[in-house]
């Protein structure tokens, strides 16, 4: 049995901030919960059609659905909230200075920067937010609910091999991931 696949993207904060700015900017309801669903769509998009995440960051298993832990963490110390060990102080330094969290609710206090992200990912961004973003907070935990999530015990790390399930060609991504080339 193989071991599994270590996330090879290194977290980046500057452009999950960037990211976070621009499904902010988009959303109807532009929440918490809401801007976590989002960018696990776009990010299992990415994954299936560019063989990586956007920006780095690994999800686990909450009970409403996935939650990208980084940024969670981030935008909660933005909140005021105590500074999670595992949210770099860098990113915690970008949100606050670009965005406000008060409650659930998140508020964009500048355009997002897109000359930070690839195309790819705004393609991914874009499409999420057209497929997922009106969505309600159930209809959107109903959605998140999906294999990866209930393959994975609540509140632990949602692996690569588990969120890639279901994904055609999925045998030579994960080859990809496991052996990126130099």
């Amino acid at each position: 049995m193989q071991q599994p696949i270590k996330y090879p993207f290194p977290f980046e904060p500057g452009k999950a901030v960037e990211c976070v700015l621009y499904l902010a900017a988009r959303l109807p309801r532009p929440g918490l919960h809401n801007i976590a669903k989002i960018f696990y769509f776009a990010d299992k998009r990415h994954l299936r059609e560019y063989g990586r995440l956007i920006c780095g960051d690994s999800y686990v298993a909450m009970k409403y659905g996935p939650v990208p832990s980084a940024i969670y963490g981030m935008l909660k110390a933005v909140r005021g909230d105590a500074r999670d060990r595992w949210t770099p102080p860098r990113a915690v330094k970008l949100a606050g200075d670009a965005l406000a969290v008060s409650g659930c609710r998140v508020e964009p206090l500048r355009e997002a920067d897109l000359m930070e992200l690839s195309d790819s990912d705004v393609e991914c961004l874009q499409w999420a937010v057209k497929k997922y973003g009106r969505l309600l907070f159930n209809d959107l935990t109903d959605a998140s609910h999906d294999r990866a999530w209930k393959n994975t015990p609540q509140n632990t790390a949602i692996s690569l091999e588990t969120m890639t399930t279901g994904y055609k060609g999925r045998g030579m991504l994960l080859n990809y991931l496991r052996n990126p080339a130099p």
